[in-house]
């Protein structure tokens, strides 16, 4: 995930727009967070990925910090 302003991002480039739009559904559904399905240029192709908008980050923090080794905290925004 990246940081940056409280957002951040699923890299699930390897999925492809309908199976990311899966993805998002689910999560908003499952889990109430607020994404949306993004995408990127590299080398002429089309990626898409996951975008948390900072509301979104906030509950996923709450559902996986638990679950997290203190090593990779930072990676959500945690010390």
């Amino acid at each position: 995930m990246k940081k940056g302003k409280g957002a951040g991002n699923i890299c699930t480039y390897g999925f492809s727009e309908d199976q990311n739009a899966l993805l998002v559904e689910y999560l908003q559904i499952k889990f109430n967070i607020d994404c949306k399905v993004s995408k990127a240029r590299k080398k002429e192709r089309i990626y898409y990925y996951i975008y948390i908008r900072s509301s979104g980050m906030k509950v996923l923090r709450e559902l996986i910090a638990p679950y997290l080794p203190v090593s990779m905290k930072y990676k959500i925004g945690l010390k």
